[in-house]
C-alpha cells in the first residue's frame, strides 16, 4: 500500500525496523505503534514523522457525513503552535485528495478557528492551554491530536508521544466515543489504547 509519495522512500528506509513488523501501514511507512528516529541525513525528522501521521489519519478515521458541507468539501487539518510540523505537512499534503476530500492545512491560534476543522494538532508549545481548549471542543467531530505528556488525560484523542528515540501512537477511546468519529481497528491495532467500552 503506497501511503506516502515515492520520493520519501529514502527517508523511510532509514527508520529503525527493529521496533516491530512491517513499517508501511499508517504514516511514513508506519506498520508498528512506534517509529524510531535516528540521527543522519537519511532519517526522517520528528516533524516529518508527525506530519505524515496527520496526513494519513483520514485513511483510518471515518467522519459522519454531516461533518462536511458537501461530499467533496475539503478535509481541514488545523495545526496549533507547531510551525515545524505545519511546514512539513504543507509540503506533504499539496494536491493530496483522500476519499474525495482535498487536504487543506490551516494554522490556528484561537479556539474559534479550530471549530471548522476535522483534525486539530496541538503542538507542545500550547500544551498548557489544552486543559482549557479541549473541553470547548468536546462532542464535536474533530479528531484532536497532541504531542505532550498528559494529553490523553486532558481529553485528547490521539497522542504522538516521544518515548526515548521513538514516536509512539496512543489513543483515548473514551474521548473518541463522545463524538461521531469511527476509528479503524487497523489503527487501533498499532496503538496503545486507553479506555473504551468493554
Amino acid at each position: 500500500m503506497n501511503l506516502i509519495n515515492a520520493g520519501w522512500g529514502r527517508h523511510f528506509r532509514a527508520l529503525n525496523r527493529s521496533a516491530s513488523g512491517a513499517l508501511l501501514l499508517l504514516a511514513l511507512a508506519v506498520g508498528s505503534m512506534a517509529i524510531s528516529l535516528r540521527a543522519g541525513d537519511a532519517a526522517p525528522s520528528e516533524a516529518q514523522v508527525k506530519a505524515a501521521f496527520l496526513l494519513n489519519f483520514p485513511k483510518y478515521v471515518e467522519w459522519p457525513a454531516t461533518a462536511f458541507a458537501e461530499t467533496n468539501s475539503p478535509m481541514v487539518v488545523a495545526i496549533f503552535s507547531a510551525d515545524d510540523v505545519a511546514d512539513e505537512f504543507s509540503a506533504m499534503s499539496a494536491r493530496r485528495i483522500i476519499d474525495g476530500h482535498a487536504i487543506r492545512l490551516t494554522r490556528v491560534t484561537t479556539v474559534e478557528q479550530c471549530r471548522g476543522c476535522h483534525i486539530l494538532f496541538i503542538g507542545s508549545g500550547q500544551s498548557r492551554k489544552a486543559p482549557d481548549l479541549l473541553p470547548k471542543l468536546r462532542g464535536l467531530n474533530i479528531l484532536t491530536v497532541g504531542e505532550s505528556d498528559g494529553f490523553l488525560e486532558q481529553g485528547g484523542m490521539i497522542n504522538l508521544a516521544r518515548r526515548d528515540r521513538r514516536i509512539m501512537l496512543e489513543v483515548n477511546m473514551d474521548s473518541i466515543q463522545q463524538t461521531g468519529l469511527k476509528i479503524s481497528s487497523k489503527l487501533l491495532a498499532l496503538a496503545s489504547v486507553e479506555g473504551g467500552r468493554k
